[in-house]
């Protein structure tokens, strides 16, 4: 059996004004649960991670710089299935519950943007090999084992912990001259149980909240009014105009400050490129702007109402690092 080098580097594209706390994430334990093949799926009891080292989940290392590390005897020409957890202490983070398992919210089928593979451990070349399915109803990561691996080989699999932040379901609640905003803490996969919570967000993270009095005809222009940390989820938003409608986007950032997408290691020089640079550290910040296809409101209410962020410059239609967000909107009714 050849040894094979497993790794979590958690990765993020960041955006402006609200820098990472890995301190507060690193309070958080990070473990792993491999299984082989794809019949049973990966999960913290006996017969459902055998190809862990320990037979059962077992402990990430922290790489100091904010990442984690683990590493595996896995088998060339194998497939595995596998899933994080992050693990609270007696004494959690604010916004977490304490001994509690926190696990991966991820989608159920296809290649997704949070995980890519490489023999590298600074590019990446040649076709992702890693993915995401459903094992009788739960989602999990797979990744295929090239059999052509010499015996000396390190296989690298990049990911980020959960397949992406929280898309907010954000709420505004009218009155005189405010707007009472709330957001839910959920992964995007998730559901309202407590082990589904972004944690990677909340121990960490944060919100970026953006403002519009604009009426979305050419250009929309948003304003931000708020950073918050990710243990935040509510804002009474002041000093507004009553007779207005308002427009209001959250954006959710992890612990590296990111969207969370793998795809944000990248310079978007190499998108095109087949062969790009990993770092196990976050990107720079980048200056962002709206850019909403569908200026029509019924649309965005009909598509989840999630709208885009993308960097300057860049067409929002195709550029793979465009940050995703929730918008709601609220009308001040005119007094007298």
């Amino acid at each position: 059996m050849k040894k094979l080098f497993f790794g979590l580097l958690v990765l993020g594209l960041l955006v402006p004004a609200l820098r990472a706390d890995l301190s507060t994430w690193g309070q958080v334990q990070k473990s792993i649960a491999i299984q082989p093949g794809t019949n049973v799926g990966a999960w913290s009891e006996s017969g459902r991670s055998a190809a862990t080292n320990s037979g059962n989940v077992d402990a990430m290392t922290a790489v100091g710089d904010g990442t984690y590390r683990y590493k595996a005897w896995l088998t060339p020409g194998s497939t595995y299935n596998f899933i994080f957890f992050a693990r609270t202490s007696d004494s959690p983070p604010s916004g977490l519950t304490a001994n509690t398992s926190y696990y991966d919210i991820i989608p159920d089928s296809g290649k997704g943007k949070g995980m890519i593979t490489s023999t590298s451990s600074t590019t990446i070349a040649g076709a992702n090999t890693s993915s995401f399915i459903s094992i009788s109803g739960d989602a999990r990561r797979v990744v295929w084992i090239p059999s052509s691996l010499s015996e000396t080989a390190t296989y690298y699999v990049f990911s980020n912990f959960g397949s992406s932040p929280t898309l907010t379901d954000v709420s505004a609640t009218p009155s005189d001259q405010s707007v009472y905003l709330t957001w839910v803490p959920y992964g995007e996969w998730g559901s309202s149980d407590e082990s589904m919570k972004a944690a990677d967000v909340i121990a960490g993270g944060g919100y970026h909240i953006y403002r519009s009095s604009n009426t979305p005809i050419g250009s929309w222009t948003f304003e931000k009014i708020l950073s918050t940390s990710g243990s935040h989820m509510s804002y009474t938003d002041t000093g507004l105009t009553n007779g207005t409608s308002y427009y209001y986007v959250v954006v959710s950032s992890d612990a590296y400050n990111g969207t969370g997408f793998i795809d944000n290691m990248y310079s978007p020089a190499s998108v095109s490129s087949s062969t790009y640079q990993a770092w196990a550290r976050p990107a720079k910040p980048i200056p962002v702007y709206f850019k909403v296809e569908k200026l029509d409101w019924d649309y965005i209410e009909k598509h989840g109402f999630i709208v885009y962020l993308t960097p300057v410059g860049f067409d929002g239609r195709t550029y793979p690092n465009k940050i995703p967000a929730k918008i709601t909107r609220v009308y001040l009714p005119a007094k007298g």
